[in-house]
């Protein structure tokens, strides 16, 4: 699929998107407790009000229809469905002929020039959603996505001294900067 678009449709498609993402982050999650149908999430675990939250906003879904797989690493497809959802799932300019649940996801990002893993890390994870929000017009005053992500609470480290920017995240670590990320304020 050719991913390159003209100026105008690259900002037309930027502005929808900055538009749906405004919309999510004012909603209220639309599903009532529903990670208790995931028989691998403990209704008491840390993680919990996480895996809730990015369910209820479907912006992570499960990996099956009874497993939300915690602790599974995120997968680049995975990342570029965040992308793809937090965005609004909005409708691309040009059409795939492959049909894979990933597909619309990882060509948006694609499109919008955004980096791409082949393996997932906590800096990945943090980078993608600085890149994101600069793309649609968000600036901020750090030098790079991981002092943005430590300086706004999105990353904590995995201990007092270690913040294993090389580890691969997991799904249930993903769940929760997403979910700090959806309640960041921005001006």
């Amino acid at each position: 699929m050719e991913t390159t678009l003209n100026q105008l449709t690259q900002n037309t498609l930027i502005e929808q998107i900055h538009e749906n993402f405004i919309e999510l982050k004012t909603l209220k999650a639309t599903r009532a407790y529903p990670t208790a149908k995931f028989i691998d999430i403990n209704p008491y675990a840390w993680y919990q009000d996480a895996a809730e939250v990015v369910y209820s906003y479907g912006i992570m879904n499960g990996t099956s229809e009874m497993l939300f797989s915690p602790h599974d690493e995120l997968t680049p497809q995975m990342l570029a469905g965040i992308i793809y959802n937090l965005s609004g799932q909005v409708e691309l300019p040009q059409q795939s002929s492959e049909h894979y649940w990933y597909t619309d996801a990882v060509n948006l990002v694609e499109i919008l020039n955004l980096p791409t893993y082949s393996t997932i890390t906590r800096e990945n994870l943090v980078t993608m959603l600085y890149d994101y929000l600069n793309l649609l017009g968000y600036q901020f005053e750090f030098n790079d996505a991981v002092e943005w992500a430590v300086e706004t609470g999105l990353l904590v480290g995995v201990s007092a001294t270690d913040l294993a920017l090389t580890k691969p995240v997991t799904r249930i670590e993903t769940a929760v900067v997403v979910q700090r990320f959806i309640e960041l304020q921005l001006d």
